[in-house]
């Protein structure tokens, strides 16, 4: 939760200058103090409406969460991880929402494409004798005390760099980008929106592929075929959780974050691993 709490402080610092004056009638909630409980301020939701991107010919499908009293607030728009859905994250962005953030949340192409990608690795990680057993609905045998140590397993989610490539990451961030093209539109659609977003101070934050995501928004480049450079100028602070490290499959060298010139937050576990042998949290860390 400590965590949580810098994120805001790093939000709230980035998006410091360039506020609108409130009006006094709305402005209820002070934002920057934070404890480990939700916040002061009761959530209204928006469980999910569509932003349509006539260049791409695409409807999004977002989810907002924001304080229902006082105003504005800053904007977070939270990116999900490969093949999850933006309902993962509900406790948390309820409590960013409490806490004096309207948070928005994409459900990008590849959404709830996880569950078939698990469903796959661990038939193809299972012998023929385990799979019988599953379908005997046989007990699991339990392991021994002498057992040899389990070999590395890659994160599930960090797997699909071979089929989501520079379109894919391009895609993605335009997904961040037509929310943020929509904030006035949303305000004047959802009435219960209206002087809650102040669309001067804006953050995106990401897990796993939505952490590369928000990297790549936030700044960072990618030394690939074709290079990618996605920075936008309306994002003030990205925080990214379990990100990626230098990698020649996702494009990221020594040199791809040297653009990165925002408050940026990255956060990791000590078994957050990723696709590889060598990607563990020291990885996440470069």
């Amino acid at each position: 939760m400590k965590r949580l709490l810098t994120l805001f402080v790093i939000l709230s610092a980035a998006c410091a200058t360039q506020q609108p004056r409130a009006n006094p009638e709305l402005q209820a909630l002070k934002i920057g103090e934070y404890t480990p409980e939700a916040g002061p301020s009761p959530v209204g939701v928006i469980p999910t409406t569509a932003r349509h991107d006539a260049q791409r010919s695409k409807d999004l499908e977002i989810s907002i969460d924001y304080p229902t009293r006082g105003g504005p607030y800053p904007v977070i728009v939270f990116s999900h991880g490969y093949g999850g859905t933006d309902a993962s994250y509900e406790p948390l962005v309820s409590y960013w929402a409490s806490n004096g953030y309207v948070v928005i949340r994409p459900s990008h192409a590849d959404a709830g494409a996880l569950r078939e990608l698990m469903r796959d690795m661990i038939r193809d990680q299972q012998t023929p004798d385990q799979r019988d057993q599953r379908r005997q609905r046989r007990p699991t045998p339990q392991p021994q005390a002498d057992a040899q140590p389990q070999p590395f397993r890659p994160n599930p989610a960090e797997t699909i760099w071979e089929k989501e490539r520079e379109p894919q990451w391009r895609d993605r961030v335009a997904d961040i980008k037509l929310i943020l093209d929509n904030l006035g539109e949303l305000q004047n659609r959802f009435p219960e929106l209206r002087d809650r977003i102040d669309a001067t101070r804006i953050g995106v934050g990401g897990h796993s592929y939505g952490a590369f995501t928000a990297m790549l928004i936030g700044g960072a480049q990618t030394f690939s075929n074709p290079p990618l450079q996605l920075a936008d100028s309306r994002v003030r602070a990205i925080v990214a959780m379990s990100p990626q490290g230098i990698a020649a499959n996702r494009g990221l060298t020594a040199q791809s974050w040297a653009n990165l010139r925002i408050p940026a937050m990255f956060m990791t576990g000590t078994e957050d691993r990723g696709a590889a042998e060598g990607e563990d949290a020291n990885w996440r860390k470069l």
